[in-house]
């Protein structure tokens, strides 16, 4: 058995709103949910629709708003209107796109900051043009909106003016162009599907759906931004009746309902506590608990690194309650749980990798492609992948060096270096060439461990080891 889904369904402690709704959905916070619940009948939004589409003109000006560079109040930059999009009540900071821009030139500073209170409002945005965007790209300054429900922290050297104002029409100046950011509440009016999904997954939704996007507009055209080259944080407020140890992880919802894992952590800040989410993609995301339970990882070594896997939809097993940690992994499975750790869903390149022993219908498909296209992995010089062999630690280690890379983690290690950080195993003589650098990066961030003072570079990886190793790469990530 291939074990290529990752997916889970219900947990026991779910909650039946008897009536009209009929619907499974975790019991928090009672008024909360009751009160989102009922407005669900009043609200039908088509789910893929773009909570950011060009802002209507403003209905009128509600107040000036401050507005930080890093931690430096300023005044008089920005006012506060109140609008509509798709017929929902909005409130949107409108950057005097001048005063900030002068600001920008003379200053220096990591992060502009526009802390907007949603409030009554269902959506809440900021809109700047793409001339004040592309003064802060000069400097390499993010911008952030921060809400009551989240904050969207986005390094503006992944808004790609050129590339947008090609799509809205030549001739066009950065001046001409409006930037919309926005968090929006997303209507659970498809409820049925996300429930679903929670079943299929067994995990509950922890609160409400957030969705996140930007747009770039002119006139009546409008493009959305959907994709970035790096990873992008934001974050989602954990509602106090909610114990954060609850979190298993954010999650993004893509057009298919399925519920695909991102990068997350839970932190802390100023009595609050919040999910931090790491992801390539905007989109709708959503908080999840999940309680994986495997009978046959009780007590074993990998037990704590499996349930974290699996509770993030990382990690399945060979049935309901069996996971099988010492079966060993294939390399079509090691991309496929890879991709999943950093919530990579998606290819980055039009151009597909072509192997010849994957077919693209089978089910690992997509998934080698797409681990192709961030060059996570590579094949053999006859041109095939061998997806259903065994990987081996050593192909583990070096895959896990290109994972390094994406995500930022650990430095270069200089080749004496390098050599004298394998020296300390037994059998590092076994390790070939191909392999060395990529093995000492990934020792030096302990990432890998070897066994009894070996390295065991050609013996099979197992599933526990491969849980283990990817948990400690995906946790030093989302702490970075």
């Amino acid at each position: 058995m291939e074990y290529n889904e990752i997916f889970s369904s219900c947990s026991n402690e779910l909650y039946y709103f008897k009536g009209a709704f009929g619907m499974k959905l975790k019991q928090v916070a009672r008024p909360q949910m009751i009160w989102l619940i009922v407005t669900l009948t009043l609200v039908f939004m088509p789910f893929g629709t773009s909570y950011a589409q060009p802002f209507a003109a403003g209905d009128s000006v509600l107040s000036s708003l401050e507005i930080y560079t890093d931690s430096q109040p300023h005044q008089q930059m920005a006012v506060l209107e109140t609008s509509e999009l798709n017929g929902r009540p909005a409130v949107i900071a409108v950057l005097d796109n001048g005063r900030v821009q002068e600001l920008v030139e003379a200053g220096a500073f990591d992060t502009l900051l526009i802390p907007v209170k949603g409030d009554n409002s269902d959506v809440v945005g900021a809109r700047l043009n793409g001339q004040l965007i592309k003064a802060m790209q000069d400097k390499k300054v993010k911008i952030e909106l921060r809400t009551d429900r989240g904050s969207f922290r986005i390094p503006t050297v992944q808004i790609q003016m050129d590339q947008l104002i090609n799509r809205l029409g030549s001739g066009l100046k950065q001046s001409d162009v409006a930037i919309n950011i926005s968090i929006a509440d997303v209507p659970f009016f498809t409820l049925d599907g996300v429930v679903s999904q929670a079943r299929v997954t067994n995990s509950s939704v922890m609160g409400g759906l957030l969705g996140f996007e930007v747009t770039a507009s002119y006139g009546g055209s409008s493009v959305s931004i959907d994709r970035f080259q790096d990873y992008v944080v934001r974050s989602i407020a954990i509602p106090e009746e909610i114990e954060p140890s609850q979190i298993a992880t954010g999650i993004v919802i893509g057009p298919d309902k399925r519920f695909r894992h991102v990068p997350t952590a839970v932190i802390e800040q100023d009595g609050a506590y919040y999910a931090s989410i790491k992801s390539l993609t905007n989109g709708v995301f959503a908080l999840i608990e999940k309680q994986p339970s495997f009978l046959d990882i009780n007590h074993h070594w990998a037990e704590k690194n499996i349930k974290e896997m699996a509770a993030r939809l990382i990690l399945n097993g060979s049935s309901s309650n069996k996971f099988e940690p010492d079966l060993p992994v294939t390399r079509a499975e090691f991309a496929a749980i890879l991709l999943r750790s950093l919530g990579i869903h998606d290819s980055n390149t039009s151009e597909a990798a072509s192997f010849k022993d994957v077919p693209a219908a089978s089910w690992y498909g997509h998934t080698v492609e797409t681990a192709a296209s961030y060059n996570l992995i590579s094949g053999y010089s006859d041109g095939s992948f061998k997806p259903h062999g065994s990987i081996t630690r050593a192909e583990a280690m070096v895959i896990m060096e290109r994972a390094m890379q994406l995500v930022h983690l650990g430095q270069p290690i200089p080749e004496k270096a390098a050599e004298l950080r394998l020296d300390s195993f037994k059998d590092e003589s076994e390790l070939g060439g191909w392999a060395r650098s990529a093995a000492a990066a990934v020792l030096n961030q302990g990432l890998v461990q070897g066994s009894e003072g070996k390295l065991l570079p050609n013996e099979p990886l197992t599933r526990a080891e491969a849980a283990s190793i990817l948990r400690r790469l995906l946790q030093q990530f989302i702490q970075l």
